[in-house]
């Protein structure tokens, strides 16, 4: 037997679920305790009225999300895909600076130690997706929506992505800052990035906005007589703010001075909206990217405020971790040929108070010549659905995907999904890589 426990956020219930082996497969047998988070204390993450805060005070067996929680975390790791080299979505290994790591692999890159999370990634994307919602709705001019975070913010080897969207999406395709290859339907993006000439100065260099996939580039302002530009020192973090008002959005960050002390914290720019933003309530994800190199960074103190939503309930399916793919790295991603399927391994997805519920995941070489076949629960009366590529012709081999799911398909629970590809071409097999099933508690 193995116990999977979800909905190990402390001060939060606890729901347990059983799976046990049978003939032909996983059986399930699971009670359910609603996992509702109880409200955070004034203060939490340096917030008055904070909504979700991270802390790293305790490391966890997350799986696909390392040490993280894996209740409140949706941890993608995006690397190269080349079928012809038996490379499907194969993630390089990467140095940590941190936790006194060395050389680690997924899915061993994101340790906890000291209070702290230490993050790295070699020439691949890194994304880290609070499951929780955001919510700016109630956003005033006298009291914003507020994202904090604490990050050693030095971006001289990489970039450093944070995204409002309203799906629940895997990643954000950003091409190193020249563009969004794959726009979020709704959403706001930030890029923090070096400053020119000063490798160990960072600044808002970039924010998007998406309107219905529609992306537009906001000016941005520097405000306090600055550049826009702090410093930045690796391992030291830097506190940062992104406070939404319903006509602008601030930047702020804590520079860190000689000798490694932070200094004032202080708002460096300014975003004026011409416009509402187009959502109000979504998903908020960071990203690492480095450029042509390795990216190490230590977290700490990820919060946001407004209303407080319930925590959806999830399951990832693992990363498929085969080493058949160059030497310093490992295949995380399914390969689906088109003469056959695959078969994805689930823990069973807590569906108590679940009001609806999405598929999300990474595709690979999912053009418009090409149709997924997937099935829930694979066998006697399983439950099957076709899906014709929604992605634009011409588009980026990798993309995120959400699919809505009905909630009477996963009635019985969901212990594996089988996926096939049918296609008008041959060029490629298609990869499925960073999969999970997130049942939503609210409307």
């Amino acid at each position: 037997m193995v116990r999977v426990l979800l909905g190990r956020t402390a001060g939060a219930s606890v729901a347990a679920v059983a799976l046990t082996s049978v003939a032909g497969g996983l059986g399930a047998c699971f009670v359910t305790i609603p996992n509702v988070r109880s409200g955070l204390a004034p203060g939490s993450c340096g917030l008055a009225t904070p909504a979700f805060c991270e802390t790293f005070d305790a490391a966890m067996d997350g799986g696909r999300s390392g040490q993280l929680d894996e209740t409140r975390w949706n941890v993608s790791r995006i690397g190269s895909s080349n079928p012809n080299q038996d490379e499907f979505d194969w993630y390089p290994s990467t140095m940590l600076e941190a936790c006194d790591a060395s050389t680690v692999t997924a899915d061993g890159d994101l340790l906890v130690c000291g209070g702290k999370l230490a993050e790295g990634v070699t020439n691949a994307l890194m994304a880290m997706r609070i499951r929780q919602k955001f919510d700016i709705s109630g956003a005033t001019s006298a009291a914003p929506a507020t994202i904090v975070f604490d990050v050693d913010a030095q971006t001289a080897a990489d970039q450093i992505d944070i995204w409002f969207t309203d799906e629940a999406l895997p990643f954000v395709p950003d091409s190193f800052g020249q563009s969004v290859t794959t726009p979020p339907k709704n959403g706001v993006g930030f890029l923090l990035d070096a400053c020119p000439m000063e490798p160990n100065m960072t600044q808002l260099s970039s924010v998007y906005v998406s309107t219905h996939g529609s992306i537009e580039t906001l000016p941005i302002q520097s405000v306090a007589d600055s550049s826009g530009c702090f410093s930045t020192l690796r391992g030291q973090p830097n506190h940062i703010e992104i406070a939404f008002q319903p006509s602008e959005i601030d930047f702020g960050a804590s520079p860190v001075g000689a000798g490694g002390k932070p200094g004032t914290f202080q708002q460096f720019s300014l975003v004026a909206l011409k416009a509402p933003l187009p959502l109000q309530l979504g998903y908020v994800i960071f990203e690492d990217i480095p450029i042509n190199a390795t990216s190490s960074h230590v977290w700490d103190n990820i919060g946001f405020d407004g209303v407080l939503h319930a925590l959806p309930h999830a399951a990832d399916a693992p990363d498929a971790l085969v080493k058949n793919g160059p030497a310093d790295g490992i295949n995380l991603g399914y390969d689906i040929p088109l003469t056959s399927g695959v078969t994805i391994p689930f823990e069973v997805a807590d569906l108590s108070g679940a009001a609806s519920a999405h598929l999300d995941m990474d595709v690979w070489a999912f053009d418009n010549t090409r149709t997924l076949q997937y099935c829930f629960n694979p066998g006697p009366g399983a439950v099957c659905h076709t899906l014709p590529s929604p992605l634009a012709p011409g588009g980026p081999y990798d993309s995120p995907l959400v699919i809505p799911i009905a909630l009477s398909d996963l009635h019985a629970g969901v212990t594996s999904i089988s996926m096939a590809i049918t296609s008008q071409t041959t060029m490629f097999t298609t990869v499925v890589s960073n999969v999970t099933l997130t049942a939503e508690v609210e409307p």
